[in-house]
C-alpha cells in the first residue's frame, strides 16, 4: 500500500520529527510505501524574502549575533537537525496551502492517509484544521487517525469547524487518540466516539534498540554522563527552585541541552536530533517539561521528574504516566521530591506495561489497514 502520513509542521521540534519517524518505520514495516506529507505554513514572497535579507543584515551589525540573512529563523535555528530530517524520513516536497495538499493527495493516489500523532488537532497549533480531518481525499481512500492528540481539555473550534470536522470525521475508518480525555473532548464537540481507541505515541511503538542504532557511531559534544539533563521549554521561578533542591539532594552536576534563556532567539543553533537523542541515553538523571523528553527517559531507562506546564497541556502526562505506573514523577514543588528521589522505577514492570500497550497500538494499525480490498 501506499501511505501518506500528516502531521503538524515540524518547527525544530525533537518529539514532532521522532514521533513521524517512528510511525514511518512502523508502516515501512508492514511491507508499505510510506511518504510523509510535509505540510508547512509559511512561504515568501521574493520581494518579502528580499526585505526580509536587509533587516536581518541591519541587525546583524547592530548586535553582533550573527542573524540569519537568506533562511527563515526555523531553518537557521534547526540547520544541525536537517541530517536527520533528509535521510531518515521519506518527505514530500513542501505544500504550503490546503489547495495544494488536495492536489497533491489526489495526484498521489495514496491507499491510505494517517493524520497524526502529536497535537494535529489542536486549533490554536494549526492555521487549517480542516487539512487534519481528511475530508478532501478521494472516498475509495483509507482515512484514520494514529494517536490524534487535541493537546489541552478544552480546544477553541468554532461553531463551524465543529460542524465540519464531525461532517469529516463520519468518513474516517479508524480513530485513536493519544489521551483518554480526548474521548471527552469529542462527545463536548458533539461527535461520535463509537470504537475511539486510546494508543501509543508513535515514539514508544519503536523499542530503545532502535533509537540507540541511530546513534551507535554518533560522538555528542555535550557529555551528561551522571550528570542531571535539565530540558526544561519554558523555565520559571518554581522549576530553578525545584532544580536546585534536585542537584544538592543528588550532587550532581546539570547539563542544559538546551540554553533555556537564548532558545528561542533566532540566532540560537538547536542542538541536532542525534545529540538530543544522546543526551537522554547517558543521563544519570532527567528533570523535564516536555511530553517527548518524557517519553524517552521511560524509553531509555532513566530516573527523571516531569514539570508539567499546564499552558502546554497536562493531559498527555497523565495519560502516559498512568500507562506505566509513574504518575508519581510529576513534581509541582520541591514538597514531591522525596517520593520521587526515594522510589527506585521497576523498568521491567514498565517495559510490560509499554508491551502491552504497543501490542494493541500495533493491532490497531494493521485492523485500520485491512478495511479496504486493494
Amino acid at each position: 500500500m501506499k501511505i501518506g502520513i500528516i502531521t503538524l509542521s515540524f518547527n525544530n521540534n525533537y518529539g514532532g520529527y521522532l514521533q513521524a519517524y517512528a510511525l514511518q518505520t512502523i508502516l515501512e514495516s508492514l511491507g508499505n510505501e510510506v511518504i510523509v506529507i510535509n505540510r508547512t505554513f509559511s512561504s515568501r514572497s521574493f520581494c518579502n524574502s528580499f526585505i526580509h535579507a536587509v533587516k536581518r543584515s541591519i541587525r546583524t551589525v547592530i548586535t553582533g549575533h550573527r542573524y540569519p540573512i537568506l533562511s527563515s529563523d526555523l531553518e537557521y535555528k534547526g540547520r544541525k537537525m536537517q541530517s536527520f530530517v533528509y535521510n531518515r524520513l521519506h518527505l514530500s516536497r513542501k505544500i504550503t496551502s490546503s489547495s495544494s495538499l488536495v492536489s497533491y493527495c489526489k495526484n498521489e493516489c495514496f491507499d491510505a492517509v494517517v493524520v497524526g500523532s502529536d497535537q494535529v488537532w489542536r486549533p490554536g497549533y494549526v492555521m487549517n484544521i480542516d487539512d487534519y480531518f481528511l475530508d478532501y481525499l478521494p472516498e475509495r481512500t483509507i482515512r484514520f487517525s494514529y494517536a490524534a492528540s487535541f493537546g489541552t481539555d478544552n480546544p477553541l473550534y468554532s461553531e463551524e469547524e465543529k460542524f465540519k470536522c464531525c461532517r469529516a470525521l463520519e468518513k474516517f475508518n479508524k480513530i485513536s487518540l493519544r489521551e483518554e480525555s480526548g474521548i471527552n473532548v469529542m462527545k463536548n464537540n458533539g461527535w461520535k466516539t463509537d470504537n475511539v481507541q486510546i494508543v501509543l505515541d508513535p515514539t514508544m511503538l519503536l523499542s530503545s534498540k532502535n533509537y540507540l542504532s541511530l546513534i551507535a557511531n554518533y560522538v555528542s559534544a555535550v557529555n551528561t554522563k551522571n550528570k542531571i539533563l535539565k530540558y526544561i521549554l519554558d523555565n520559571d521561578s518554581q522549576i530553578e527552585v525545584i532544580s536546585n533542591d534536585i542537584q544538592k539532594i543528588l550532587k550532581m552536576e546539570y547539563v542544559d541541552i538546551i540554553d533555556p534563556k537564548k532558545w528561542k532567539e533566532p540566532y540560537y543553533i538547536l542542538p541536532s536530533i542525534e545529540e538530543w537523542l544522546c543526551a537522554f541515553r547517558d543521563a544519570g538523571f532527567v528533570i523535564t517539561d516536555s511530553f517527548h523528553g518524557t517519553v524517552f527517559c521511560i524509553l531509555m531507562h532513566v530516573p527523571f521528574a516531569v514539570y508539567v506546564n499546564k499552558s502546554r497541556g497536562c493531559t498527555r502526562f497523565n495519560t502516559l504516566l498512568s500507562y506505566v505506573g509513574l504518575n508519581y514523577r510529576i513534581i509541582e514543588s520541591s514538597d514531591d521530591l522525596g517520593k520521587i528521589l526515594s522510589t527506585p522505577i521497576d523498568w521491567l514492570s514498565v517495559d510490560r506495561y509499554i508491551d502491552n500497550y504497543r501490542n494493541s497500538s500495533l493491532c490497531f494499525i494493521k485492523e485500520s489497514l485491512k478495511m479496504k480490498d486493494l
